[in-house]
């Protein structure tokens, strides 16, 4: 693609990083603090994975995933704070695990096939009818309009907000509260889940 003057979208099912769920369900104790994690990756081919989206950040225009069936995203940041990758996480249409049924509809640049926004639609489960319906625009719900990698990393900035933070966790089930265990005690799991993505990193970003 990069001699071929192309641009790529990576299309995962597993996204890199911490399976936060699991490891809030199994190794978290009842003040926040963790003992282990678990990953979603084998340890060396995440390191693959990242080292790829780090040598190909020309070429590479957008990763997406999905998986978790939750509306959220990671973030992969360098030393200097340089975003080298970051993968935008699709909520399921499937509500398993409590979730409301939703997708998204990403805008993209045709010049760059860069991601500049996306809107979330989602169908309530609390409804009789199957419909689905607009739940937010990124830019608008944030009140960031920048490209939307840059923006995510503006946004993980922001998350000590507490209006952020409501926006997001208010989002992460794609509206449905009644199944959200996201609470005070467990947040900062959520948190560096987004940008801590090897164990160590991880766990350090939790406990203190």
């Amino acid at each position: 693609a990069r001699a071929s003057g192309l641009r790529v979208w990576l299309l995962l099912h597993i996204p890199p990083g911490i399976d936060i769920f699991s490891t809030a369900h199994s190794f978290m104790d009842e003040s926040g603090h963790i003992t282990d994690t678990t990953t979603m990756w084998r340890e060396e081919l995440q390191t693959q994975m990242t080292e790829t989206l780090a040598e190909y950040g020309d070429v590479i225009s957008a990763t997406f995933g999905a998986h978790t069936h939750m509306d959220e995203y990671r973030l992969s940041i360098s030393s200097d704070t340089s975003p080298y990758g970051s993968v935008v996480v699709t909520p399921a249409i499937s509500p398993l695990f409590g979730n409301n049924p939703a997708f998204k509809v990403f805008t993209a640049n045709t010049d760059s096939w860069l991601l500049s926004d996306y809107t979330s639609w989602i169908n309530p489960l609390e409804e009789d009818e199957s419909i689905f319906s607009t739940s937010y625009i990124f830019s608008d719900a944030y009140g960031i309009s920048s490209l939307l990698e840059d923006a995510l990393v503006e946004l993980t900035g922001e998350l000590a907000d507490n209006i952020q933070r409501a926006t997001y966790v208010e989002h992460y089930y794609s509206e449905h509260d009644d199944s959200n265990p996201i609470d005070d005690t467990n947040w900062p799991l959520y948190k560096c889940g987004i940008s801590k993505m090897t164990k160590s990193e991880f766990m350090t970003c939790v406990n203190d």
